[in-house]
């Protein structure tokens, strides 16, 4: 027997499928960086705060070109 807490750590880990390949959606909000990584275009490479490609700042546009503070 496993305990609660080493199933959960577990459990995703698992299937009861024997398709090769899983369809579904993925939370980009709470999913780790292991399934992140996974998507087409996603790396482990983050910007660090002082690369130009860093987050927005409020005198910084955003990707979709508003403001990242409305104003």
């Amino acid at each position: 027997m496993i305990d609660q807490a080493l199933f959960l750590e577990l459990a995703d880990s698992f299937t009861t499928s024997d398709e090769s390949l899983e369809s579904g959606l993925i939370n980009v909000n709470t999913a780790g960086v292991d399934v992140l990584v996974c998507l087409p275009g996603v790396s482990v490479n983050l910007p660090t705060p002082s690369s130009p490609s860093a987050a927005p700042t409020a005198s910084s546009p955003t990707s979709a070109g508003s403001s990242a503070f409305p104003a």
